[in-house]
């Protein structure tokens, strides 16, 4: 079966930062651009003015796929953010998922990192899958990374899970601190709204231990 192509638009993000994400002037690259504006809002700063490490996530169901938008913050820097997101145990919906392994990095050699990770779901049946990841830098200074873009999706696999896709932005917004706003969009069987809240929610929950040199979460 051949891997299903990403295909996107080059866009222009008008959203701010309040919303997960500031006005945009220099372009994403080109099959990085989010799926959407993360619309669930970043978390209030505290009386103080700092920052919390923590998201807020809103869910839902359209005309065409489940969606879950999580934004938040974490205490690190760019590019440790983006090393979890390298990471195939970070990225994987082990809640979920029996067993995984990375079966090829450099999938799509157009971008600075892409890798492909294959699945199985052992249930009432087996179902099998790849989940094609693709990451790169979006702005820099001389110092490393100040944002990165992500972008994922189902290429493969079990008919059953008719869709998988979703988007990732990090960017700095003060020394040691990044937004992280997740789209995910999920059509498959028996899949509920509530279980992409979970995936994303460990996704985030697994990022932030990568990034603060901690175990991942195990459950």
């Amino acid at each position: 079966m051949e891997p299903a192509s990403f295909a996107f638009p080059l866009l222009l993000l008008p959203g701010l930062l309040t919303g997960c994400q500031r006005s945009v002037l220099t372009p994403f690259p080109a099959g990085l651009e989010p799926l959407e504006d993360c619309s669930a809002g970043l978390p209030p700063a505290s009386s103080d003015g700092s920052l919390p490490e923590a998201a807020q996530i809103v869910g839902g169901q359209g005309d065409e796929w489940l969606y879950a938008h999580l934004c938040g913050y974490i205490h690190a820097d760019a590019s440790a953010v983006w090393m979890a997101l390298q990471d195939p145990d970070v990225v994987t919906d082990r809640r979920r998922v029996t067993s995984y392994q990375e079966t090829e990095q450099g999938v799509e050699p157009d971008y600075q990192v892409s890798f492909r990770i294959h699945n199985i779901v052992q249930d009432l049946l087996t179902v099998e899958y790849d989940i094609d990841w693709r990451e790169g830098v979006w702005e820099e200074d001389q110092d490393g990374p100040l944002s990165v873009a992500v972008r994922f999706q189902k290429t493969a696999g079990s008919s059953l899970i008719e869709l998988i896709e979703g988007s990732v932005l990090v960017e700095t917004v003060q020394p040691g601190t990044v937004s992280f706003a997740l789209v995910s969009h999920h059509r498959s069987l028996q899949y509920t709204v509530d279980d992409l809240e979970l995936k994303s929610s460990d996704l985030y929950d697994s990022v932030v231990a990568f990034a603060h040199g901690e175990p991942l979460p195990t459950w």
